[in-house]
């Protein structure tokens, strides 16, 4: 019975791995995610200033971009690394804005918004709020060489909390940036108020 589940588990993990080899299951999903990450943001964008963003209004693309970023990461496209960085309070304006610099800086390769999304600070975490004093936790989904590179700025910039494996494993929500109505592209802590 061992001999048949190894053999179970090999065809199937062959087959997977065959999928992702292939190149049009990460083309697709390449696709889906780009697709998606614009429609959201065009979306949160047609929202009068003022307006309060529903969160159920949005939620069938971000259900498609968790999917597309996790089958990526199942092909080895992207490698993942759950990360903390400073509080809020400390990360300040240019934390943030090291933030979006570096997916500005990665958007002619991946797009924009895809950027935004690969950071774990798209259009999921404009919708959530957090706590100025808590470290802000990320879910980073990038491609290995776009990861080394982003790991080594923030710890440059001094941006860095501990890793989330060192806290254990918590991940919490992280940020909630202005819209383009109340100025640039900078996160907001809960702090400042939620008048949407």
């Amino acid at each position: 019975m061992k001999t048949i589940s190894i053999t179970l588990l090999s065809l199937v993990t062959l087959i997977a791995s065959a999928l992702c080899d292939e190149g049009q299951t990460v083309n697709k999903e390449w696709m889906v995610l780009s697709a998606r990450a614009q429609n959201v943001a065009k979306q949160f964008e047609l929202i009068k200033p003022g307006g309060a963003a529903d969160p159920s209004m949005f939620k069938e693309d971000l259900e498609a971009i968790e999917g597309s970023l996790k089958k990526l990461v199942k092909c080895s496209d992207l490698v993942e690394k759950k990360l903390e960085l400073l509080p809020p309070e400390k990360l300040g304006d240019k934390g943030f804005e090291a933030l979006f610099e570096f997916a500005e800086s990665i958007s002619e390769d991946y797009g924009y918004f895809v950027a935004l999304e690969l950071l774990d600070i798209g259009l999921r975490r404009r919708l959530s709020v957090m706590d100025p004093n808590q470290p802000v936790s990320l879910l980073l989904r990038l491609p290995a060489s776009q990861m080394e590179n982003f790991l080594k700025i923030a710890n440059d910039k001094g941006l860095l909390g501990k890793t989330t494996a060192e806290q254990g494993g918590t991940g919490q929500p992280a940020t909630r940036p202005q819209s383009k109505s109340e100025g640039d592209d900078k996160l907001q802590p809960e702090a400042e108020g939620r008048s949407r």
